[in-house]
């Protein structure tokens, strides 16, 4: 890829990329499992885009995906008390 393609990729991102590692209930649905049988805690990593930290509501929105035109896919709104670990992987 030639230089000057890099740095327009580079300065199209409006956001800082993160890697975001948080906790989430899971349940895993088969017609044999009993729907009584509790949640059970899962790891999870993300790599995506903060686009909302709301310190009143104590949440993170997150997406992996910022199209061309602006738009986001995968958005995903996680607790801070879900949050385990995250950090700026590219600024």
């Amino acid at each position: 890829m030639d230089q000057k393609m890099t740095e327009k990729k580079k300065s199209s991102f409006k956001y800082p990329l993160w890697v975001i590692r948080w906790k989430d209930a899971v349940y895993e649905f088969s017609e044999k499992d009993d729907p009584k049988v509790p949640l059970h805690c899962e790891m999870f990593t993300t790599v995506g885009f903060i686009i909302r930290d709301d310190k009143v509501a104590r949440e993170l929105e997150f997406v992996q995906e910022v199209c061309d035109d602006g738009t986001v896919r995968h958005r995903n709104v996680i607790s801070y008390e879900m949050l385990q670990d995250y950090e700026v992987i590219r600024k």
